[in-house]
């Protein structure tokens, strides 16, 4: 004999072929006994709750509800994704979103060489043009984060992919129409803009990521969750260095941007078709404790809902603009906190050690080693292929040592990223030594690649953390730091190299102080305690 008061199966893979989830809002109930809520419910709700199955599958009290709700930081079931299917559609297709992104943002350092010895230019021009391109990559941070927690991440990242995709491929016909009619230095004008607008575009897509990743993911799964969707970072650097490389081999610098643009705006058009197609078939989803606002069970809705509405342009620029200033007074209050200062710190230590070997190991491979006889394709592809198999165990450790240890999760972020930035400063260093062959230098790179990926388990995971209602906007002003930091360090690096002969030593070297000033601040005064 069943006994009521215990959610079965009976009904409800009948409702769910309809699209229909239920869930019971336990929020008015949080200060009563379960049994006593239990008993405030009308029998026709009892019995819907009975067949509910969104909130498990095997009998469970509806006490469960109300820890389901909690550990989930009080994201509704209907914003989730429906299930693991789903789930991992999106995931994948976040990573290959990210792996297209670093495809177009790496077309330039890939590239240096060539585009460097065509236009005549030396290190320090060469760094000032590639760092530019965090200018514009800190500007539109914040708002972008803002966009996407206001109409999604998913729309925001199409809308992102299509403007650098076009940027990207029309970027070596206006650079060269530029030099054949305006001549060297408006062509150098020319790409140093387009750089800044490449950086603009692409501001967009992390914040939209840790907005839609807080929405769609529980507590436990979201550090493997980010960790494998910006592991496409590094896995679209090692993919570009690879067949860019291949490309520049039989063609020239010009293919590659074309073809990297391409991918941008092609890859936009499936998301935006995928976001829609999800948006059209996502599961409905009925509040028991609200049942005559249903859209199937009472009249409230049926004049369309806010989803529904169209946007005009004043309206989505009004909306943004609002939150934006809401974010920079969010912004204001979290530089007051230490734990959001420490976390701060050590992204922007983080992004420095990423974006410098991103952007200037072709350079230091081809400087330190010019007769090796090692394909270029080597060298821009060895370093970064500790990348995924670092971003999946990172994750894997991180939600294992979440669920198999009484570790707080303050703890697992800071014990993560403490192993991170340990790999980080003892590799870098071994660089900046220097007096190894080529063999072993491409090794020790890998290995330093391979651990900065705990980064993404750990410090990435921490705006959804805090403000897991605000993580995209949040994020934003983290990322913010880590552009500027990024461009500094980029142009820095180009300053080092064009002013003291080329001594690559000074740039690791500088790679290992800031990894270890960020690494020490985050241990000491990093956490995931709830700040908004």
């Amino acid at each position: 004999m069943k006994k009521e008061g215990y959610l079965t199966k009976s009904n409800a893979t009948i409702l769910k072929k309809f699209g229909i989830n239920l869930y019971q809002n336990t929020t008015s109930y949080q200060g009563s006994s379960s049994s006593s809520s239990y008993a405030e419910l009308s029998s026709d709700k009892r019995r819907l709750l009975a067949e509910n199955s969104t909130l498990c599958t095997s009998p469970l009290k509806l006490k469960s509800s109300k820890t389901e709700f909690q550990s989930t930081n009080n994201i509704s079931p209907k914003d989730m994704w429906k299930d693991k299917k789903e789930q991992w559609t999106w995931l994948i297709t976040l990573f290959v979103s990210t792996i297209i992104v670093f495809a177009g943002r790496m077309s330039m350092p890939i590239c240096e060489v060539e585009i460097a010895e065509e236009f005549g230019w030396d290190e320090e021009r060469l760094g000032k043009v590639m760092s530019v391109f965090f200018w514009g990559y800190a500007i539109t941070q914040i708002p972008g984060g803002a966009a996407a927690d206001i109409f999604g991440g998913a729309t925001t990242i199409c809308f992102s992919l299509f403007v650098w995709g076009t940027i990207c491929w029309a970027t070596p016909m206006l650079v060269l129409t530029t030099r054949e009619f305006l001549g060297n230095s408006m062509a150098y004008a020319v790409l140093f803009g387009l750089r800044i607008l490449m950086g603009l575009a692409q501001a967009i897509h992390f914040p939209s990521l840790s907005s839609i990743l807080s929405r769609k993911m529980n507590d436990s799964g979201r550090a493997f969750a980010m960790s494998f969707v910006c592991c496409g970072s590094q896995f679209g650097t090692l993919l570009t260095g690879y067949f860019g490389s291949k490309l520049l081999e039989v063609t020239n610098w010009k293919t590659v941007f074309v073809f990297s643009g391409i991918l941008g705006v092609s890859f936009s058009v499936f998301m935006y078709y995928l976001n829609k197609n999800s948006y059209n078939n996502r599961h409905r989803v009925i509040n028991l404790g609200n049942l005559e606002e249903a859209p199937l069970m009472g009249i409230k809705n049926m004049g369309g809902t806010k989803h529904q509405s169209k946007h005009d342009f004043k309206s989505v620029v009004t909306q943004i603009s609002t939150a934006v200033i809401e974010t920079f007074e969010l912004s204001r209050q979290l530089m007051k906190n230490k734990s959001f200062l420490a976390l701060v710190a050590v992204h922007m230590s983080n992004t420095n050690s990423v974006f410098i070997l991103s952007f200037w190991l072709p350079k230091y491979f081809h400087d330190q080693f010019p007769d090796s006889g090692v394909p270029s394709s080597y060298y821009n592809v060895i370093p970064w292929i500790g990348v995924i198999p670092g971003a999946i165990l990172y994750g894997l450790l991180s939600d294992l040592l979440s669920k198999k240890t009484n570790l707080s999760t303050s703890s697992l972020r800071r014990l993560i990223q403490t192993m991170t930035q340990v790999g980080g400063v003892v590799f870098s260093r071994m660089l900046a030594n220097g007096g190894m062959d080529i063999q072993t230098t491409l090794f020790v790179t890998a290995v330093m690649v391979f651990c900065l990926q705990g980064h993404n388990a750990a410090a990435m995971v921490n705006p959804q953390d805090i403000a897991p209602q605000r993580a995209g906007a949040v994020f934003g002003v983290m990322n913010s730091c880590g552009a500027i930091m990024s461009s500094f360090g980029i142009w820095f690096s180009g300053y080092l190299l064009d002013n003291y002969n080329k001594n690559w030593s000074l740039v690791f070297n500088w790679i290992m102080i800031v990894n270890l000033f960020g690494g020490v601040v985050y241990f000491l005064f990093g956490s995931a305690k709830r700040l908004v």
